[in-house]
């Protein structure tokens, strides 16, 4: 800035006799100065406004899962309350009507199952190169999309009441014991037919043992 000024002073009598050209030649100084900073600095600026609609749109995502996890949490609540204030024949039968649901789920999808199963092994019987890795795990896709279906329907309709009328249930019948290969696990999660019989099996003992006591 000083040498500017120095410049200016020793350039002064210059300027003075063409005063219309130096306000011209400031305008311009001034204006690709402008435009400089506004293309350094404007780069800046939108990055920041991005970062900040981003962080934005990320709190509402935060608010709306902390919401759906609220009411998720009272209904789950109140969903215990229901057991726990449930009568043993009351107990027995909203456990037996699982049993039912599970075992249905069990039933649609092992014959899909059983199906694709017949259908995977006539195309290896009829492709003669067995050694063919990507074939065979492609091969399997179905068979894995059948199970996911099952185990996604069984988590989504009748996971939560299982396991609740599972604690309430040996709450009540405090010597039942469960057997070995049904852990407490496979209620959360069955991995195949086995399992979801398992969960089933577990239940209507413990629905039929209470009543019987």
């Amino acid at each position: 800035m000083d040498k500017l000024i120095d410049h200016l002073s020793s350039e002064w009598d210059a300027l003075s006799q063409a005063p219309l050209d130096f306000v011209i030649f400031s305008v311009l100084v001034l204006m690709a100065a402008y435009a400089l900073a506004r293309w350094r600095y404007g780069s800046v600026v939108e990055q920041l406004r991005a970062t900040n609609e981003t962080l934005r749109e990320r709190i509402h995502l935060k608010d709306e899962q902390v919401d759906q996890y609220r009411s998720r949490a009272l209904q789950l609540e109140d969903k215990h309350m229901e057991v726990v204030d449930t009568t043993e024949e009351a107990l027995r039968d909203k456990a037996l009507g699982v049993v039912r649901g599970i075992r249905d789920i069990k039933d649609k999808y092992h014959s899909a199952y059983e199906e694709a199963t017949i259908n995977v092994s006539r195309d290896q019987e009829d492709r003669h190169d067995d050694d063919d890795e990507q074939r065979q795990l492609g091969a399997a896709d179905p068979l894995m999309r059948i199970m996911g279906m099952a185990l996604g329907e069984y988590s989504r309709e009748y996971k939560v009441d299982a396991i609740l009328l599972r604690d309430e249930l040996r709450t009540r019948l405090s010597e039942y014991q469960p057997d070995p290969m049904t852990h407490d696990m496979l209620y959360e999660h069955p991995t195949n037919f086995f399992g979801l019989e398992g969960v089933a099996t577990d239940l209507e003992r413990m629905a039929k043992t209470l009543t019987s006591k």
